[in-house]
């Protein structure tokens, strides 16, 4: 991976790739475009990069067009480190971004690193942390005979003012599942952010992505 976002021509066939490309964070994994900037989701770095599209195409690969670089901070005292930021839609002015937490995260930190949605107001540089909704693994049934389980958001998916997040019910250090999947639904109009959980099919153990549309999510 050389972490690049690079441009195409799309009328060209087969694609031509521009010469250069912006320079991206560490694992880079969700891109998102919108009034003529990227937003991209960076989990090895535990970043939000915003690179800005309307200025010239860089020649060669550097971040000479990236304007904000937004850390996933949380907790007290707040911090990014061991988030994993993997996934994020828009839903009005903010932004919405899954935090994973890492499998084997730092001792002191915990899984509370992660196990979390994380509102960013991205309508200004730079960018501002807003509310962050807790995962708590008590709120999700568990398999008979588990004692322990670790809640993992993925992918994300917004329809007007409600986000929906799918939830992977993990045994700690993500070694199987715990219990069944979940689609979190968050109505982000409210005063705070909560979840309503709802259970998946027994066939939809670690859901990874979702997608809303008018009719169906």
């Amino acid at each position: 991976m050389d972490n690049a976002l690079y441009g195409f021509d799309p009328a060209s066939s087969p694609l031509a790739k521009a010469a250069g490309a912006d320079r991206l964070g560490k694992a880079a994994s969700q891109l998102l475009v919108r009034d003529g900037h990227a937003f991209v989701v960076n989990t090895g770095d535990n970043t939000v990069q915003v690179v800005d599209l309307t200025k010239p195409a860089p020649a060669e690969i550097d971040a000479s067009r990236t304007i904000d670089e937004i850390a996933t901070k949380v907790g007290s005292p707040a911090s990014e480190a061991n988030t994993a930021p993997a996934f994020a839609a828009f839903a009005g002015e903010k932004l919405y971004v899954s935090l994973t937490g890492t499998c084997y995260p730092d001792p002191e930190a915990g899984h509370q690193a992660g196990n979390r949605l994380l509102e960013v107001d991205v309508s200004t540089t730079p960018g501002a942390l807003g509310r962050e909704l807790v995962f708590a693994a008590t709120d999700y049934e568990r398999d008979e005979g588990v004692t322990e389980s670790s809640p993992r958001p993925a992918g994300v998916a917004a329809r007007g003012t409600t986000i929906y997040v799918a939830i992977g019910n993990l045994n700690p250090g993500c070694m199987g599942s715990a219990g069944p999947g979940y689609l979190a639904v968050v109505d982000t109009a409210a005063v705070t952010l909560t979840a309503r959980n709802l259970k998946l099919p027994d066939a939809c153990r670690n859901p990874a992505y979702v997608l809303a549309s008018e009719t169906r999510r």
